[in-house]
């Protein structure tokens, strides 16, 4: 959770190495970070993963805006789910 979408837009880059260490160090296909802002009503996504996956997924250009989408649960796993099935 984050007050405003500043945040992930002005540490984009640090987040995204973030993702990265963390991806490889699990050994995982892909790492995601989602940082919501009740206040602005979304979330913003990042995704970490082999290039050809993140174009599939069409996730290339980040901090992907996910409107009305605050719930983990009820919105952004679904949405991804459908995402994943697609390719």
């Amino acid at each position: 959770m984050v007050p405003s979408f500043e945040f992930p837009r002005v540490n984009a880059d640090a987040i995204h190495l973030e993702l990265s260490r963390l991806r490889i160090q699990l050994g995982v296909d892909f790492y995601l970070g989602v940082f919501t802002s009740v206040v602005e009503n979304g979330s913003d996504l990042f995704a970490s993963g082999e290039r050809a996956f993140i174009t599939k997924l069409d996730l290339r250009d980040q901090p992907v805006r996910l409107k009305n989408m605050m719930s983990r649960k009820k919105d952004i796993l679904p949405w991804f789910w459908e995402k994943l099935h697609q390719i």
